[in-house]
């Protein structure tokens, strides 16, 4: 799936530093398997000694993020992103990209340091679309749009003219798309369903808001042939390019601020 900065305003490639990346995944699994895939498979020309260093624990045990925000019992969520956080330190991460963006609701809990080591997603959604002026349908979780993940970030209304909120209605659309991708994995059917949507909401976009959509990306044979190719602002590719060492200069300064901090510089 052509990703918003995948073809354009990227750097020139360049043999990126040897950066321990850490990737706490399993919510969900596939998604963070999937991650892990696309990173390898932009440098696919490398030799393997080349290639970026990335640790990944994937702990599919942590409770449903949207279940979980709408009982309010969101500190079983910190509990979990905490330790795998620490986890990933211990082994050697420099920096660390969690890969769920529903359970981002529970970063203001985190400690000082650990939110400094963090790559948000919703911060690479955010610095991405300033730098567009096409409009994108917001696709997330029923979780990521009750606890205002989007709408509370401090870019926010320099930005709201360029998103669309799905109804309340074709909000349930969206969560039963993601969830049927948890239990089953990407297929053309939920291709169909995307762009069905954005032809409704009249845009040629969306914004990937859970890690679920990341798995469209493989299916891109499938719909590129078509007429209306659908664009879309999906983090989890977007930083594939940063950790390749590609990627636009305000996210590339925030990668060095993150490793800076890390390393005591």
């Amino acid at each position: 799936m052509p990703d918003a900065l995948s073809h354009s305003r990227l750097s020139s490639p360049t043999r990126p530093p040897r950066i321990t990346w850490g990737i706490l995944g399993g919510m969900g699994p596939r998604a963070s398997a999937e991650f892990v895939k696309t990173i390898y498979s932009i440098r696919d020309s490398c030799t393997e000694q080349d290639l970026p260093t990335v640790l990944l624990i994937s702990a599919p045990d942590v409770p449903d993020r949207t279940a979980s925000i709408a009982r309010n019992s969101t500190d079983i969520l910190r509990q979990h992103v905490s330790m795998g956080i620490d986890q990933l330190l211990s082994l050697g991460a420099e920096i660390i990209v969690v890969c769920c963006v529903t359970v981002h609701h529970v970063f203001p809990m985190l400690s000082l340091n650990q939110r400094a080591k963090v790559l948000s997603l919703i911060d690479v959604v955010f610095e991405t679309l300033v730098d567009t002026d096409e409009k994108f349908l917001l696709l997330c979780t029923r979780g990521s749009a009750s606890a205002d993940i989007f709408t509370s970030h401090p870019l926010w209304h320099s930005v709201a003219d360029r998103l669309v909120l799905p109804s309340s209605e074709d909000q349930e659309k969206v969560q039963s798309v993601i969830y049927d991708i948890k239990l089953h994995g990407a297929s053309e059917e939920h291709v169909v369903s995307v762009r069905e949507m954005l032809e409704q909401y009249r845009v040629n976009a969306y914004i990937a808001g859970c890690t679920e959509l990341h798995l469209l990306r493989s299916k891109d044979p499938q719909f590129a042939r078509s007429a209306r190719i659908m664009h879309c602002i999906d983090p989890l590719n977007t930083i594939a390019y940063l950790i390749s060492g590609t990627g636009p200069s305000a996210l590339l300064d925030r990668v060095s601020r993150i490793i800076s901090f890390d390393r005591g510089q």
